[in-house]
């Protein structure tokens, strides 16, 4: 399977072995690479399920689970200063920045926040999974 990851350019950025199986995070330069390398695993009767694909750099950017929404209240609050130590921006002035409510920001971090470390940090992992 090496092989065919090296002939296609295959990054692996993430590999977790269990008792039974392997869990890899790939990056494929293009969608024929991971195709191809599938039909490698098939031929060799190497199961091989992929999970979650994303296209990088969409536009401008990839949104790792996030709405438009939450995507442009995270830019705005980083940008703002809100993750600073102290704040430089607090909730209810990006609320009023959006046209919301403090609460309706803080709901926007909250879901963006799970979106990010569901996508990002545990990705493969499923919920039964031992940690």
């Amino acid at each position: 399977m090496a092989h065919a990851l090296l002939e296609h350019d295959a990054t692996v950025f993430e590999a977790i072995a269990t008792h039974d199986d392997w869990y890899l995070r790939l990056f494929f330069p293009d969608r024929e690479g991971l195709s191809t390398t599938s039909d490698f695993a098939d031929a060799r009767s190497l199961s091989m399920d992929v999970e979650r694909m994303y296209e990088l750099f969409r536009g401008e950017r990839d949104h790792y689970g996030l709405t438009d929404e939450q995507h442009e209240t995270l830019v705005a609050a980083f940008e703002d200063g809100y993750y600073e130590f102290p704040h430089s921006a607090t909730t209810e002035e990006l609320g009023e920045r959006f046209g919301i409510s403090a609460q309706a920001v803080a709901d926007r971090f909250r879901r963006g926040h799970g979106s990010l470390v569901e996508e990002t940090v545990v990705v493969g992992r499923s919920a039964d999974a031992d940690t």
